[in-house]
């Protein structure tokens, strides 16, 4: 289960990506372009055919204003795939550290997880998605950030999409919780991760309330130093099969990395790919 820190608030818009080229003006406008293009041959856990991605092509657009020191709008575009398929588009603003974001984006459940895979994700029975009209709203602090998001349909909230996320921060132990409401079915799910400089270890429940079903992940990584990282983790679905990955990844420069992963589930699968970031 790969999961990513939350992206909707202001300043992730504005390091989503290392090598993000920034076009400033001097009345307080900004456009930062990203982009990311790679490879991956694989081989799944499912017995299925060896087959080759090559055309993985990602670009995201993020023009923003500051109105005031306490208030910037923004606005975020991605596309991604050879026929540039917009993935996410929303607007947004921050006042004073609160983040509101509408528009086609993930549910802020999307941020939870613990998972170190490259290509082969275990565990986990949330059923994470996003909406085309989804209101985000998140607000973080220096030990904690809580967000919450609601899908809405034909203007009226819906109760297919109702996500609440949060974490809180210790030293060195980072704690998770969420819970989401869908249709028929409502999922809560709990994490714990402690890290140092060079590993992290960590675990994971989620559980589908109305199915009595429970998945559970524990997984970590290490670098060897500052090109080289390995990571692994094991856990059991919601189906309760049970599967284990492990991965090395390697940064060839800046903004090039590649990586080499072994998963087994109901069979042996293996991935290895390459990332240029632009």
């Amino acid at each position: 289960m790969k999961k990513f820190t939350l992206a909707i608030a202001i300043s992730s818009l504005a390091v989503s990506a290392a090598h993000a080229k920034t076009f400033t003006d001097e009345d307080g406008s900004s456009l930062d372009v990203t982009g990311k293009v790679g490879f991956i041959l694989s081989q799944g856990t499912d017995g299925s055919d060896l087959a080759f991605a090559s055309d993985a092509l990602d670009l995201g657009f993020a023009p923003s204003y500051m109105v005031s020191e306490d208030m910037t709008v923004f606005a975020s575009l991605a596309l991604t795939g050879s026929s540039m398929t917009v993935d996410s588009a929303y607007i947004g603003m921050d006042i004073s550290g609160i983040s509101i974001t509408y528009g086609n984006q993930s549910y802020v459940s999307d941020s939870f997880g613990i998972g170190t895979d490259k290509n082969f994700g275990i565990g986990g029975s949330l059923a994470s998605t996003g909406g085309l009209d989804t209101l985000a709203i998140s607000y973080p602090m220096d030990s904690f950030l809580i967000a919450v998001s609601t899908d809405f349909e034909d203007g009226e909230s819906t109760d297919s999409s109702i996500d609440i996320f949060g974490e809180f921060y210790l030293t060195n132990i980072t704690l998770a919780a969420t819970a989401q409401s869908q249709t028929d079915s409502a999922y809560v799910g709990f994490s714990g991760v402690f890290s140092d400089d060079a590993y992290s270890v960590g675990g994971e429940v989620t559980m589908d309330l109305d199915a009595e079903a429970t998945a559970f992940e524990v997984a970590g990584s290490y670098a060897i130093d500052d090109k080289l990282s390995l990571g692994a983790g094991l856990g059991i679905d919601a189906s309760e099969a049970f599967g284990v990955y492990i991965n090395a990844g390697y940064s060839i420069s800046s903004n090039a990395s590649a990586f080499v992963e072994i998963a087994s589930a109901d069979e042996v699968g293996f991935a290895t790919g390459m990332s240029v970031s632009f």
